[in-house]
């Protein structure tokens, strides 16, 4: 009987193999000499050697990808262009904010520039607010302030906030825009 229980045991392990590797074998030949039983062939069970398994094989099982997933940071932003339309000269807009998000799987080290002299960073009532040299881990988010305040030039006025960072296509640009007027 413990022979009997053993070659059942390989028979089931050589099909259950057979099933993961091919997903639709024709019926399996064991060798019993692997594992020290000796017997014959109508001590697994079956009257036919060779006939077909009545289990059912699955229809399809889903290769399992040993590929390591490649961890890197990547940059998101709420906005790619700030526009505070007209502003009279001399006078400030009120703060329009940009949302930066690190949705990648590894942390995000952002630095930030800003280029335009009619434009000013601001993170008055910000919660986490993108100071330079910051680090977001993944999912998490930081949010900068930019203010328009016209005293150098009339008529349209561009700048940008750029972000270095260590995602690809770095640096990012976020347009800045705005129109001085004169009173």
């Amino acid at each position: 009987m413990k022979r009997s229980i053993t070659r059942q045991i390989a028979a089931a392990a050589v099909f259950i193999s057979c099933v993961a590797l091919f997903q639709n074998c024709g019926p399996a030949k064991v060798s019993t000499s692997d594992v020290g039983v000796v017997g014959s062939s109508a001590d697994l069970g079956s009257s036919t050697p060779d006939a077909p398994s009545s289990t059912p094989i699955p229809a399809s099982t889903p290769p399992v990808s040993s590929t390591p997933v490649a961890m890197a940071a990547a940059f998101s932003a709420s906005k790619t262009t700030l526009d505070f339309g007209n502003v009279a000269f001399g006078d400030t807009s009120a703060q329009q904010v940009v949302v930066v998000t690190n949705t990648g799987n590894a942390n995000l080290t952002l630095t930030r520039t800003l280029v335009g002299g009619d434009f000013s960073l601001s993170n008055t009532g910000l919660t986490n607010a993108c100071t330079n040299n910051i680090s977001l881990a993944p999912g998490q988010s930081c949010s900068l302030g930019a203010r328009f305040s016209p005293f150098a030039t009339t008529g349209a006025v561009t700048g940008m906030i750029r972000f270095n960072s260590n995602a690809p296509n770095s640096p990012h640009l976020i347009q800045l825009m705005g129109n001085s007027t004169f009173f």
